[in-house]
């Protein structure tokens, strides 16, 4: 229903161009779920599947740490972090999430008492070297994921031994369940002991120590350059998708397309937090209420809380420890990555995951009960049962292998754009630009940066075919997503940056008018987009108009100096130099190292 009622069912089926979690994307998530659960059944199979998962998470993590100490870099696109890493995620935090869906499992793993001494050796160096790479994110929403990730598996474990005490009483050997509660329990104190006193060393006795109290102090502190920190801007982001529940409260305004919408409700003091990303509204319950609507997010939290007390209740009367430990790391992953995604968001390279962890945790949980009773066994042994499935299990392969196509044509077109913003010849980078866009239609960068292309062409040679090419680059856009602010206002800027060079200089102010007055539209607290409607006015000699958004822009934001310099060249140009001066006397006390600002004072005086 979401997406039959979405803003745009393009975005609402496909995703958005830097996310792509559509439709399409939950639905394979769903069906992954059910596969998982089907057909990973075998605790035999589930134990092969994380010694495999734990090489990629292996070599993630030393890659991180060459990051961190040496300088690696593989994606020197993504790669400007400070001291963050990324290692081959692309961002800190989804790195962050990565670890703590899988490192849960791992520590639990190392539990299991038929793992020889080289695997536990090989698992023990991985949760060290995953555990430093956790840390060097710098993500705190992932910290805190992983620390309740481990209390819940520590909590757990007081339970499955009290659990253990009752059972081994019931078969009359009481001494092996008394025995076996105290060694656990000194297990954990030992491996809580050395953590904090480790923790303490590192902090008061390395770099890296004091760079992790600085990042939780920049939870709490003011940035004294804007006076926020990222708390509050977080909590503003989740207030401005409140605001966008109330109006689209049943179905949401289409599945993936939060960030075409979200500008709309931006509060004159989001300027402040434009380093914080607004894809989508960094906490998972919000996010799915703003895009598919209450009952959307009503059925995803039943999931999930059905699916916890359950695997639950039921692993706790499992009668295989190998398989109560699977259960238990799985449950404690997917409970951290719950925690951080409450100040993340979901992404379509690890949700898969997470879902189909669900689905193997679920199998295993059920092997004992009554769910997988036989009356079960018999329906899956049905003869349309079994093509039914085997159609589903070949259409997902299809789909997977579409999937894996289009991810190629993605990296082949990501390189040929980052080709075509290196390239030192304007010819050669429209080539690679144009062949860009062939690949992979949809990212509004490439177009963007493929019209500058083009209008400095036409500034270079004086022809105007390319700054029409330049605009005609931008209306591309439109076309792909008509409801998103940005691709107007590049365009009124294009518009506005091209009248130099027009003989019908009206007419193009006109047309960039008309672009930053539908930008507004979408995101009305846009300061760049004021100041720059203020200029197109005052280029048209229409000065009120100009004053009215001017006046508007130091309402949003009395930081900017352009909002009070062109005041007073307005006031300037009407001859009223006294009012002038006052403007230009607040825009100096901004910043007092502009000559230009000086250099009218001067005039005046």
């Amino acid at each position: 229903m979401a997406t039959i009622f979405s803003t745009n069912k393009h975005t609402a089926f496909f995703g958005y161009y830097l996310t792509y979690e559509g439709f399409f994307s939950w639905f394979c998530y769903f069906v992954l779920f059910f596969l998982a659960n089907l057909y990973f059944n075998s605790e035999k199979e589930v134990k092969k599947l994380f010694l495999i998962l734990s090489i990629p998470v292996f070599i993630v993590s030393l890659f991180a740490i060459g990051e961190y100490f040496f300088g690696w870099q593989i994606m020197e696109f993504h790669q400007n972090r400070g001291d963050r890493v990324i290692s081959f995620l692309g961002n800190p935090s989804f790195l962050g999430v990565y670890l703590v869906l899988l490192l849960p499992i791992f520590i639990n793993f190392i539990r299991l008492k038929e793992l020889k001494s080289k695997w536990r050796s090989y698992l023990i160096v991985l949760n060290l070297a995953a555990i430093f790479s956790l840390l060097a994110t710098f993500s705190r929403g992932a910290w805190l994921g992983f620390c309740i990730a481990i209390i819940f598996l520590v909590l757990i474990n007081f339970n499955f031994v009290k659990f253990i005490h009752c059972r081994c009483s019931l078969v009359n050997n009481k001494k092996a369940g008394i025995k076996l509660a105290p060694t656990l329990i000194v297990k954990w104190i030992i491996f809580f002991a050395v953590l904090i006193i480790g923790g303490w060393l590192l902090i008061n006795n390395t770099v890296f120590g004091q760079q992790l109290v600085d990042r939780i102090k920049f939870s709490f502190i003011q940035n004294p350059a804007t006076k926020v920190n990222t708390t509050s801007g977080r909590i503003l982001l989740w207030e401005q998708t409140t605001n966008l529940i109330k109006d689209n409260f049943w179905f949401g305004v289409g599945p993936d397309n939060f960030a075409i919408s979200i500008p709309k409700y931006f509060l004159p003091e989001w300027h402040l937090y434009f380093g914080l990303q607004a894809e989508k509204a960094h906490n998972e319950f919000l996010n799915l209420w703003a895009t598919m609507g209450i009952g959307a997010m009503l059925s995803y939290l039943a999931i999930l809380i059905y699916f916890f007390f359950k695997s639950i209740s039921i692993g706790k009367n499992l009668q295989n420890d190998s398989r109560i430990i699977l259960v238990q790391g799985i449950l404690a992953g997917a409970i951290g990555y719950l925690v951080a995604m409450q100040f993340h968001y979901s992404t379509i390279d690890l949700a898969p995951l997470f879902w189909i962890f669900m689905g193997i945790a679920f199998s295993l949980a059920h092997q004992d009960c009554e769910i997988k009773s036989i009356q079960l066994h018999k329906f899956f042994s049905l003869t349309f049962v079994k093509y039914i499935l085997s159609f589903a299990a070949i259409f997902l392969m299809c789909i997977m292998l579409i999937i894996l196509i289009f991810s190629c044509k993605i990296i082949q077109a990501d390189r040929l754009f980052i080709k075509g913003l290196q390239a030192e010849n304007i010819d050669f980078a429209i080539e690679n630009l144009e062949k860009a866009i062939e690949k992979n239609k949809t990212p509004i960068d490439y177009y963007v940066i493929l019209s500058s292309f083009y209008f400095q062409k036409g500034v270079k040679t004086g022809e105007f075919s390319n700054f029409d090419k330049s605009i005609e680059t931008l209306k591309k856009i439109i076309k792909i997503q008509p409801d998103n602010y940005r691709p107007y206002f590049i365009l009124g800027n294009t518009y506005l940056e091209m009248a130099s060079f027009a003989q019908n200089k009206n007419l193009v102010f006109q047309k960039a008018e008309q672009a930053f007055k539908k930008s507004l539209e979408f995101f009305p607290n846009s300061v760049d987009t004021r100041l720059s409607l203020g200029i197109t006015y005052a280029e048209q000699e229409k000065f009120d108009q100009a004053l009215t958004e001017f006046k508007k822009c130091g309402s949003i934001n009395s930081k900017v100096v352009e909002c009070y310099f062109n005041q007073g060249k307005i006031y300037e140009q009407k001859k009223d130099f006294q009012k002038a001066k006052e403007y230009y006397q607040k825009a100096l006390e901004i910043n007092s190292n502009i000559k230009a600002i000086k250099d009218a004072l001067k005039i005046l005086k």
